[in-house]
């Protein structure tokens, strides 16, 4: 994370997480 981040980018890191760990579908 990038020190103080907004709130929409923990957000994408979290989703990102969770993509990584499920296969998408796009992928």
């Amino acid at each position: 994370t990038l020190g103080n981040a907004p709130k929409w980018c923990t957000f994408l890191d979290n989703i990102t997480e969770e993509l990584e760990e499920k296969p998408a579908d796009t992928g």
